[in-house]
C-alpha cells in the first residue's frame, strides 16, 4: 500500500500519522455537514472567496461543471503565485468523479484548471469513500452510500510542501503523478483504479471524508 493511500485512510482526510495538520476550510459545505470548523456554504460562494493560506477540502457539486471550473480558477489565483515565490501553505484536496469524463474529453477550460494537482489515485465505483453526519446528536460520522462512479482523488501540494519534497510529512504525495492540464497527456493517469485490499471492509470508508453524497 502506498503511503498516500494509507494517509487517505486516516480520519479527517488530511490528518495523518506523520503529523501534518489537516484541512482548515471545508469548501461547498453546510454548517451541519462541515468536516472542519471553518466552511464556505453555497451562500458564501467559494468562487468569490480568497483561498490564500487555507488548506482546503473541496467536494464540489458535479452537476455544475461551470461553477466547479470557476472555483478551481479562484483557488489558483492564490495558489499559483505562491509556487512562483516558493512560499505559502495554500493547498487543496479534491475529488473528481470519473462520470463527467466517461463520454469523452472533459471541457478544456475545466481540465486546464487541474494543472499542478497530483493524482493520488482513482477509486473504483461502489466504494464507500465518504461520510455523513450521524442522526444521533453528538454521534460520530457514518459511512455514506457507495459511490456511483469511480472517483479520482487529487491534491495540490503547497509551495512550502514542494520546497521539501523529501520531508517524511510529504512522502504521501511526492511520488504521485502531477497533472499537466492537457487531457491527451493526463487521461492515462486516471486509468489505474485503486481497489480495496482484501479484508478492507468498506473499502476506503475511513479515507478522505467528503461533504456530500453527490459524487
Amino acid at each position: 500500500m502506498q503511503l498516500w493511500e494509507t494517509r487517505l485512510k486516516e480520519s479527517n482526510g488530511l490528518l495523518n500519522r506523520y503529523g501534518k495538520n489537516g484541512c482548515n476550510m471545508d469548501v461547498n459545505a453546510s454548517p451541519e455537514n462541515a468536516l472542519y470548523e471553518e466552511c464556505w456554504t453555497t451562500e458564501d460562494d467559494a468562487r468569490t472567496q480568497d483561498f490564500k493560506g487555507h488548506v482546503a477540502h473541496f467536494n464540489g457539486d458535479w452537476t455544475d461543471v461551470k461553477a466547479l471550473t470557476t472555483t478551481f480558477e479562484q483557488f489558483r489565483k492564490a495558489a499559483v503565485p505562491e509556487r512562483g515565490t516558493g512560499s505559502g501553505r495554500t493547498s487543496m484536496i479534491t475529488y473528481v468523479p470519473r462520470f463527467p469524463l466517461i463520454s469523452g474529453v472533459p471541457p478544456p477550460t475545466f481540465w486546464s484548471a487541474m494543472e499542478g494537482f497530483r493524482v493520488l489515485g482513482t477509486y473504483a465505483a461502489g466504494e464507500r469513500l465518504f461520510t455523513v453526519p450521524n442522526e444521533l446528536p453528538g454521534g460520530p460520522r457514518v459511512a455514506a452510500g457507495p459511490t456511483h462512479w469511480p472517483v479520482v482523488v487529487a491534491y495540490w501540494p503547497s509551495a512550502e510542501e514542494l520546497a521539501r519534497p523529501r520531508d517524511q510529512h510529504n512522502r504521501w504525495w511526492a511520488e504521485a503523478k502531477p497533472l499537466t492540464g492537457k487531457w491527451s497527456k493526463d487521461a492515462s493517469a486516471l486509468a489505474v483504479v485503486i481497489r480495496p485490499a482484501r479484508g478492507d471492509g468498506d473499502g476506503a470508508t475511513a479515507a478522505a471524508t467528503g461533504t456530500s453524497q453527490s459524487v
